[in-house]
């Protein structure tokens, strides 16, 4: 999988954002690099990539969403990190179904299965309710979205 976004789209989006630092630095994250490179960059800071997504203009958010997904599936995650990781997920998926930016049925379809796999393994992720309520009824409700 790589990011299918040229350079031209990016640099295109980042002059309508007025070159929005957080816009250019995403190029750097995700643009001409190796899928192993930009979920390597997920590990080592989710929440700033999860920014960096939920800001992004459509066209990118849809190349560059996959990625999350991957992380969420493929790679372990210290246990201290589940409920910080799903919950950015969470939100940033909330959002962008309110908002109609995912609406593909690819992209659709790859959100429901990092739902199903923090579903499947809730109480991994679900150990910080204090901090990020309960994901459970989240979950629920996306997937039935889905």
């Amino acid at each position: 999988m790589s990011v299918n976004i040229s350079e031209n789209q990016w640099d295109e989006a980042i002059a309508q954002s007025e070159a929005d630092p957080d816009l250019i630095y995403a190029k750097s994250v995700f643009f001409n690099q190796s899928e192993q490179e930009i979920l390597k960059r997920f590990q080592i800071n989710f929440i700033e990539r999860t920014d960096e997504l939920r800001f992004m203009p459509a066209n990118l958010l849809m190349a560059c969403l996959p990625y999350f997904v991957r992380f969420i599936v493929t790679c372990r995650h210290d246990a201290f990190d589940k409920p910080a990781i799903a919950d950015c997920f969470l939100s940033l998926l909330e959002g962008k179904l309110s908002d109609d930016t995912v609406n593909t049925i690819e992209l659709l379809h790859q959100s429901r299965e990092a739902l199903l796999f923090i579903s499947n393994r809730l109480d991994e992720f679900n150990t910080d309710p204090d901090i990020y309520g309960d994901l459970q009824p989240r979950l629920r409700y996306l997937i039935a979205l889905l």
